[in-house]
């Protein structure tokens, strides 16, 4: 099969959810990793707390990828993305009241890392569901695939930038206040698509893929011979 080359107009004219969403997704989760450190440190926490709290940020990720894939698949992607982004944006604001006035309670902090990866983490992963429904079959995955993460490493460049600023600006903790309205922007987003967008119909099974890789492209469920347990085209 030919497939033809994916520019960033072509895939936004097909997905402009996908396009937009990925791109600050990596805004948001760019600015949370760079500079949510720093935050934390000088919101009182101890650097094993720091460290603590990222390990459960990464544990909730991996824990609600395939949860959040299969709900997908069950109704529309667009209200899990929204209910993803939601999420996020409520455990921010927790999060936010916890550190204004800090006092030893990182027991709480790291429920709430855990609840913040679990909302976060699964968007980009539905933003690429969301492309691979919506692309024509001459198209190929791994084109578009590489397409988003480009747009998400543009997001993931300019979200330290701009998280950094704010920060210097109106203080450590209104980096969880930049990142909550990135968040609220991507339910924005979903939610004007989903009752004014276009219908998908040829929705395909979800598959958690890794962030900020190409690597994604071996999941691709139409590859047709197999290596290591996955398909690869020859």
């Amino acid at each position: 099969m030919v497939t033809e080359k994916v520019t960033f107009s072509k895939l936004f004219n097909i997905s402009p959810l996908s396009c937009l969403g990925v791109l600050t997704i990596g805004v948001a989760s760019g600015s949370f990793w760079a500079m949510s450190p720093v935050c934390f440190k000088n919101s009182g926490l101890s650097t094993a707390d720091v460290a603590m709290f990222i390990s459960f940020v990464y544990l909730g990720g991996l824990v609600f990828q395939w949860p959040a894939g299969w709900l997908s698949d069950l109704i529309n992607r667009k209200f899990v993305i929204a209910l993803c982004s939601t999420i996020t944006m409520i455990t921010c604001a927790v999060i936010y009241y916890n550190l204004v006035d800090y006092t030893d309670n990182s027991q709480t902090l790291f429920i709430l890392a855990f609840l913040y990866g679990a909302g976060n983490y699964p968007i980009y992963s539905l933003f690429v569901s969301l492309s691979n429904d919506a692309m024509p079959e001459n198209m190929s995955f791994v084109r578009v695939s590489a397409t988003l993460v480009t747009l998400q490493g543009v997001g993931m460049f300019l979200g330290p930038l701009l998280g950094s600023g704010v920060m210097s600006i109106f203080g450590d903790q209104s980096l969880l206040i930049f990142v909550i309205f990135a968040q609220l922007m991507i339910c924005m987003l979903a939610i004007g698509r989903m009752f004014f967008g276009r219908v998908t119909t040829n929705t395909r099974k979800f598959v958690a893929v890794p962030t900020n890789t190409v690597a994604s492209a071996m999941f691709d469920p139409r590859r047709k011979n197999r290596f290591f347990g996955f398909k690869k085209d020859i």
